[in-house]
This record gives structure tokens, C-alpha cells and sequence, in this order.
């Protein structure tokens, strides 16, 4: 992944939602801006369906991202929306002409 440029898939993410109405239990997700490494926000994209990808050249060894999960609805009994941000470390094994690789932790 390291000096490569494109597009490319990395992962795909999957949250739960106990909700039974499909309008309630859609979860849609999104790349937090505010708690993500800086650098990951030009280096990764995150899909509403939970597609992780890889966008532009890749300098550093390691990326966090924190992803958040959500929904456009509001619990049953509140009114505020449900979301959850969860951690994703990203490390690129790969230094100059080594062949590339990749780790995912997510915690």
C-alpha cells in the first residue's frame, strides 16, 4: 500500500442494530472526521454501505481510523440518533520495493 496510488478496497465493516423495522435497524457509516488521524482523511474513504477504501499515495506506516455507525433514526423512546465510533489501526508493512501488506486491529 505504501507509494501506491489508486483506488483499492481494504475492508468492510459490519455493525448490528436490534432494531426489527428495516428503517430503524439500517446502519450507514462514515469515516469521524474529527477523531481520525489527519492523514487517514486523505488517504481513506469509508463508504455509507461500510466499504473501506484507499484513495491517493500512502506515506506513513500506520493509520488510525475511527469509524462511526449510524443510523437516520431516532431510538424508540428518545429523540436523539444512536451512533458508535469504533477504532481501526491500520499499519503498512511494506518499506521502498518490499512486497506490500497490511494488518487490521480493530478494537
Amino acid at each position: 500500500m505504501q507509494n501506491e496510488n489508486g483506488n483499492r478496497t481494504i475492508a468492510q465493516i459490519q455493525a448490528f442494530d436490534r432494531d426489527i423495522e428495516y428503517k430503524n435497524s439500517h446502519i450507514l457509516y462514515r469515516l469521524n472526521e474529527e477523531l481520525s488521524d489527519p492523514e487517514a482523511i486523505n488517504n481513506f474513504y469509508v463508504e455509507t454501505n461500510g466499504t473501506i477504501w484507499t484513495i491517493g499515495e500512502h506515506n506513513k506506516t500506520s493509520y488510525r481510523l475511527i469509524i462511526t455507525a449510524y443510523n437516520n433514526e431516532t431510538a424508540w423512546n428518545s429523540t436523539t440518533y444512536n451512533e458508535q465510533d469504533f477504532q481501526i489501526d491500520i499499519q503498512v508493512i511494506s518499506i521502498n520495493d518490499k512486497e506490500p501488506g497490511k494488518v487490521f486491529e480493530h478494537r
